[in-house]
């Protein structure tokens, strides 16, 4: 995505305006005159998406986490290709809690694309028995919701 230095910094500057922006909605107060921003699906996947191809994958983590504990609260989802971008990173650094909680957000959403992920996890990443445990779950549940539909 970012050819040359130029690129490279207006890049780490989109990380960086993605970053503030997350701040100033999360640190909102409430206020009568005016009305607060609320978070759908598709303004965090984009701001995950920049986190992640600015190399920020700790900001990444971040929104993903928000975005499973506070389900209830953000309108919509995030997009499948913003999740599978977030899963591709994770299985990259090897990081076998983040898939798990990404692919558990993917189910939790109904996309049944958590199936095929979930299984690309097992075979690409080390597990210990727990993980392997809970992916297994994952798999099965979304295999009983499909079937019942």
């Amino acid at each position: 995505m970012a050819n040359g230095n130029a690129d490279k910094d207006l890049q780490k500057q989109f990380g960086e305006i993605a970053f503030h922006i997350r701040e100033l909605i999360d640190g909102q107060q409430p206020n009568r005159s005016a009305p607060q921003v609320q978070w759908t699906g598709q303004m965090l996947g984009n701001i995950l998406v920049i986190f992640l191809n600015t190399g920020r994958y700790k900001d990444a983590c971040s929104v993903l986490v928000k975005c499973e504990t506070q389900q209830h609260r953000i309108s919509g989802s995030l997009t499948i290709e913003a999740m599978e971008k977030f899963i591709n990173a994770a299985i990259e650094r090897e990081d076998a809690v983040k898939s798990i909680l990404c692919v558990q957000y993917m189910a939790d959403s109904g996309f049944v694309e958590a199936q095929i992920h979930a299984k690309d996890i097992l075979t690409k990443l080390e597990l210990n028995e727990r993980q392997k445990a809970k992916m297994n779950d994952i798999m099965s549940t979304q295999i009983v919701e499909t079937s019942d539909e």
